[in-house]
């Protein structure tokens, strides 16, 4: 499995330079890029706020509220240290802001999620047991601003995370990457570029801090048959159950 960190132009770069030659990798890096858990991948397609359309928001009854506000999450913190922790259902939409008043200093947060149970859930376990961020202590109430269930979510099953494959070059970050740059408005949490075991096949699993932003990468991709790769949607690790110290 092959790693990467850094924004888009610093990946595209890097590769650049690896293709002519510059880069030197020592015995350790050499290692470190085999480690089977990529870290802290963030990817921004623009400097602007990303749009995301959901269903009406005044209409939406408590119990269907899917949405949760964050509050006092450490200032350093990026998408990926957030959803490395959230767990109990199926992300659609996260974002990180800049807290204000008595957080000042800190980030707040909002966290979707297609079900108003996930939400409960991360809302439950958060009453219960502490909801941490970077090692630090994190509130978490219902949000104002409600969200319906997602219909593509529970419905089509579409997912913030999309898997692509195809050759290794085909499905390199640095292929994908290139498109997405110049077509979509994305932010992604994390890249992992994986070989299967079909020979000359591999797999590059995107995860998206919004499911609209998978939904519109596959529609982009599969609009471009000559690139020779297939997509469809992934499991989202945010599905996965709550457990104590794990």
């Amino acid at each position: 499995m092959r790693v990467w960190s850094g924004n888009a132009s610093t990946i595209l770069a890097a590769e650049r330079r690896r293709a002519a030659g510059t880069i030197h990798t020592s015995p350790a890096a050499s290692e470190n890029l085999q480690r089977p858990v990529l870290k802290n991948i963030a990817v921004h397609g623009s400097q602007e706020p990303v749009p995301v359309t959901f269903q009406n928001t005044d209409t939406v009854p408590e119990h269907q509220n899917c949405s949760l506000w964050l509050t006092g999450i450490p200032a350093s913190a990026n998408i990926r240290d957030l959803l490395s922790e959230v767990q109990g259902g199926k992300v659609v939409e996260s974002k990180l802001y800049s807290a204000k008043g008595s957080f000042q200093g800190t980030r707040a947060a909002k966290i979707t999620f297609s079900t108003p149970a996930g939400a409960s859930r991360m809302l439950s376990f958060a009453i219960r047991n502490g909801f941490q961020v970077l090692g630090q202590r994190v509130i978490v109430t219902r949000n104002r601003n409600r969200r319906a269930p997602n219909e593509l979510a529970v419905v089509h099953g579409h997912s913030r995370v999309l898997l692509v494959r195809g050759s290794p070059s085909q499905t390199h970050p640095n292929c994908i990457l290139k498109l997405f740059a110049g077509n979509l408005r994305f932010q992604i949490d994390q890249m992992l570029h994986s070989f299967r075991r079909v020979p000359e096949e591999a797999e590059l699993e995107i995860r998206f801090a919004y499911l609209q932003q998978a939904t519109a990468a596959k529609s982009l991709l599969e609009s471009n048959p000559d690139l020779g790769v297939t997509c469809c949607f992934g499991f989202d690790p945010c599905c996965k159950p709550w457990q104590l110290g794990g």
